[in-house]
Formats: C-alpha cells, structure tokens, sequence
C-alpha cells in the first residue's frame, strides 16, 4: 500500500519540483555540483518511507544545521551600514520548514520531523563542540548548510587557496561532520550557495568551495549548490554575473526586496528554491529505490531513468578511507567532546554556576557589544594597564583547553592565556585577521603545553583544579611603549571548556 502511494506521489512531485523551477530560469540538474553516493540515502528512504509496512507510520527525522542563512535571518550586516536587529522571516518560509513540508507530501508512507541545529554568525567549526548535539539528535537525513559564514573567511580567493590554519579547522569540521555521519550510514548532503563570497560582482564559478570539494571527494557525499544551478552553463566565462537580484533577493527595504545590500540573508523566494532543489534530489533517490525494489515502478516509469541515477555516482568510502585529516589531527582540533569545565559566554556572564565574580575579571566587562552579541571584553589602554580574566576551571592531562574568541579586522588586540602562574608557557590569541568579516573562531590547546609538571593536572577520576587566565596586553609587552602606544583594541571572549 504504501509503495503504491509513493509510487504516484514521488514522480508527480519530482516533476512538479522541475517545471516550477524551470519556469523560473533555473535548472535542478546543475545544482547536483558534486554526484557523491545516494546509498545511503536510498536505503533510508526505502526502509522509513517506501517499504510496505505496519499500520504505525516509521518517522524520518531530517536535520538542518547551518548559520544565519538556515535560521531565516534578515537585514543582519553591520559592514554595509544595516543594523543587525535579530529580524528573520516567518519559520514557515524559511528553506527547512519548506523542505520538510514538500518530502512529507511527496513520502506518505513515513511522519517527517525537522530537527535543527542552528548557530548564527558561526562557521562550521562550532561543530567541533557540539557535535554531540548532532548525533544524540540520531538523524536519518543532515544537511549541512554553514557554507556561506566559511566562505567568507576567503579561504579561497580568486581561485587561490588561502592554506592557512583556518581552513585546515574548516576541512577538520566537515571531515568530523561527515565521519560520523558515514559511521551511522545516515546520508549526508552538503548545501552550498556560492564558493566564493568575495569574487568581484558575484560571478558566475565553475567550481566548488574548496573545503566542499575535499570532503565531498573524499566521503563521496552530494553537494547541492544555489549558484550552479541559477547559472547558465555559459555564463560561467571570466566577467559572467549571476542574476543576484532575480533569486537572491537580499534587499532591505523589505522581503524579497532586490539588491544585495543584505549580502547573505535572502527572503522567502531564496529559501523557496533552496527547498526545491534539495527536495528534487532527495525524492529522485527515493524513486531510484523504488525502481530498484519494484519492477511495477520500474516498467511504469522507465523512461524517467530513476533506476540509471546509480550508475552515475562514484564509490562510496571504505572503512580504510580515503580520509583528509589523520585521527590524532581531527582529535587535536576537535579538543573538548567530553567536558569538566564550561562556559558559554555567549549566554551567560558568570558560567553555569556562577563562578566569577568581581575578583576575578580585573579590567575586563561582560556586554553586548553588538545587540545579542554576549561576551566578556578587555580594552587595551596607552598605559599597557594589565587586565586579567581569571576562570577556575577542572582539567585531565590528556585534555584541551578550547577557546571561542572574537577574531575582525579592524580595532581588535592580543591577549595570553595561561594556567595558574606559569606565564612563561602563556600561549598568544590574536583578535585581529585580514578578512574584512568578524567572526567567532575556537582554538583547542593541549593542556600538557601549559603546565611543567603534567602529573598536577589531573586524571579521568581525579581531576585537577586550576584556574585560566587571559591577560591583555600579552605577557612580555605589558612595559613596551609604556605610557606612548595607542590602544591596539579590544578582545571578546564567548567560549571556554577544559576537559
């Protein structure tokens, strides 16, 4: 019974999906920039969706985690003179409600729910500390939507790759999204608008982002890209632009606006298409299962060549890989999964039980400095006036301490973070990068390189008790210029763990 509805649901949907699109200029077969490997997903539609079964509808649980783009945000880009004033669209009409409501129309046979993990303003790094969020979710289909906050940090630029610390972090990130996700056989699509946010005029690119490109070689996953498919195939020639004011309509004058003056915080209609195109992927794999489980589906819609979309693909990854970042590389980037300490700044100023007080942030002041924007701040002053943060946190000698800091281009300063007194092993944070964006960016430092004595920091059982400090200016420059330096400008810290 339920094969038999998806069997008349699924293609009629698939074409509806095909001719609303291409009425509007935009073909869903280029948007399929990276084929990758459909089994998995295949498999999971067949056995929630399609297969004969109980009288209980199975539930198909689809997850969105991305940033500011994901969560339907608008009119949110301080740089262009917009005052970020937390507005986003209507739930309903943003790309995962949409996407969620098309595949439970097309899917009868299972109970589609949408879970999210949503982090604005952040690159796909924040997985690093939360993706145990993701997998206690245990979804059956992720999509990866952060491409837009990575992007930015031109980690490719005009065809040049930026082979920096900051896109090995991105590469880790999605390298660990996509591990654990092959390790559950739960399909794993990457979303990319464009993949490269600072190409003049927004040209039409022939190619991939670059971290989408190696972790989707290597873990054979699909990458849906916005950009290719609204680009002609000849437009894609040196100097070509892309209709940005037809489908990316990020005015701010109001929804669906024209212009760009929003960069990277569309209306509905973005959204809507976004919707379409994952969903016409998503149920073309459903159609190839179907095709490959029922020769009645196969006859009947043959011609539609739903049972040749494997044929198509590359291999899937085998338990001895290809992998990008070796074990002990993904572990160090990663730091904390399992904390002992934590504080999310971002949401509070005195951490989960309250354990700063006035003592302890001599010089530093917990506010917003942009409207929702939480964290504890140092300003540096002409007199190199020391100001300490000090945090009292538990630690294992096999463990991290993982830092969330504020990292812009313009006005920012260094800080040290050492442990206890031992300054002489202080580590430097800059809070200053080229990019012309500021974004939130997390370091995992070793715990063993702080301390002299590793035995004191404690072991699973027996933790030790040590306290952080984060001093501005940095230790050693606190006498330099004295009394003659301009302020080298503020430090924002969000996040802090130990483990």
């Amino acid at each position: 019974m339920v094969a038999a509805m998806a069997s008349n649901a699924l293609p009629a949907m698939i074409d509806s999906l095909a001719a609303n699109l291409t009425l509007m200029g935009i073909d869903p077969e280029r948007a399929l920039v990276h084929v990758g490997n459909g089994a998995f997903l295949r498999q999971k539609l067949w056995d929630k969706c399609l297969q004969p079964a109980n009288s209980k509808r199975p539930t198909l649980t689809l997850l969105a985690t991305g940033g500011s783009m994901t969560a339907g945000s608008m009119n949110c880009l301080a740089s262009q003179g917009v005052i970020c004033n937390a507005r986003r669209i209507k739930r309903s009409q943003t790309w995962p409600v949409k996407l969620s409501s098309l595949l439970s129309g097309a899917l009868p046979g299972c109970n589609v729910v949408l879970q999210s993990v949503i982090r604005p303003a952040r690159m796909i790094t924040t997985l690093f500390r939360e993706m145990h969020i993701v997998e206690k979710l245990q979804p059956d289909i992720t999509i990866e939507d952060f491409t837009i906050n990575d992007v930015k940090g031109k980690i490719v630029f005009e065809g040049r790759v930026n082979n920096s610390i900051a896109l090995r972090q991105v590469i880790g990130a999605h390298e660990l999204l996509a591990r654990s996700m092959w390790k559950r056989q739960t399909p794993l699509i990457m979303t990319e608008a464009f993949p490269n946010f600072h190409i003049p005029a927004f040209r039409c690119q022939p190619h991939l982002e670059y971290a989408h490109a190696t972790i989707s070689a290597a873990y054979a996953l699909p990458v849906v890209s916005f950009m290719r498919a609204i680009c002609n195939e000849s437009a894609t020639a040196a100097g070509s632009r892309w209709p940005v004011d037809a489908h990316w309509r990020a005015g701010c004058s109001g929804l669906d606006s024209p212009g760009f003056n929003c960069y990277q915080h569309p209306g509905p209609h973005t959204h809507s298409i976004y919707a379409s195109l994952l969903a016409w992927y998503i149920l073309r794999q459903g159609a190839a299962a179907l095709a490959a489980k029922s020769t009645v589906f196969a006859a009947a819609h043959g011609r539609d060549g739903y049972s040749l979309l494997p044929t198509s693909e590359i291999p899937a990854p085998t338990a001895e890989g290809p992998f990008v970042l070796s074990h002990n590389e993904l572990t160090e980037l990663q730091g904390c999964s399992d904390t002992a300490s934590s504080f999310d700044f971002s949401q509070s100023c005195n951490g989960p039980q309250r354990q700063l007080n006035a003592s302890g942030v001599a010089g530093w002041s917990c506010y917003e400095d942009v409207p929702g924007k939480l964290g504890w701040i140092a300003n540096s002053t002409r007199d190199r006036t020391v100001r300490t943060l000090s945090v009292p946190v538990r630690t294992t000698i096999y463990g991290f301490v993982v830092i969330g800091f504020l990292q812009s281009y313009a006005g920012m300063g260094r800080i040290s973070l050492y442990l206890d007194g031992d300054q002489k092993r202080s580590v430097i944070l800059d809070g200053h990068w080229d990019e012309d964006t500021s974004q939130t960016q997390f370091k995992a430092i070793r715990l063993t390189q702080l301390v002299n004595e590793k035995k004191m920091l404690g072991s699973s059982h027996h933790k030790g008790r040590h306290t952080i400090h984060l001093q501005m200016p940095p230790v050693g420059e606190e006498l330099t210029a004295k009394g003659g330096a301009e302020s080298t400008g503020k430090f924002k810290v969000v996040f802090l763990s130990t483990c």
